[in-house]
């Protein structure tokens, strides 16, 4: 399919996989962060960020694509979402995941504006 769209001299844009919380396994993010006691503070909560090697490795693997695709843009999630080996999970009274691998909609639009500048230059 790359191969295709680079052909058409499509530009395709790659979001990598954010962070997983693997303490949590399929919970719902809201309610397992109030059992957790997790309050709400101004500015991010954070957690620790652990075994996420098989995100790493998928990531990594979309970010070599970029050597052969010279129309492929890939877009950083999990390390917009990292900050010192910490996962971001609620930013103000907003919770960030819907579930242990999954942002809520608040949790995406950490991205939106580095997102939209890039499909703006790129369009």
């Amino acid at each position: 399919m790359l191969s295709f769209l680079e052909n058409q001299n499509v530009k395709v844009l790659l979001l990598t996989q954010p962070p997983q919380l693997g303490f949590m396994v399929n919970k719902n993010a809201c309610q397992y962060f109030t059992y957790l006691g997790i309050n709400p503070v101004s500015g991010f909560n954070y957690v620790d960020l652990y075994n996420n090697q098989d995100v790493i490795r998928a990531n990594d693997y979309l970010k070599s694509l970029k050597k052969n695709y010279h129309s492929l843009m890939v877009y950083d999630v999990f390390d917009k979402m990292v900050s010192s080996n910490k996962v971001k999970v609620l930013k103000d009274k907003d919770v960030l995941y819907y579930d242990d691998d999954h942002l809520s909609y608040p949790g995406t639009l950490i991205s939106k504006e580095e997102i939209t500048k890039i499909i703006t230059k790129n369009n």
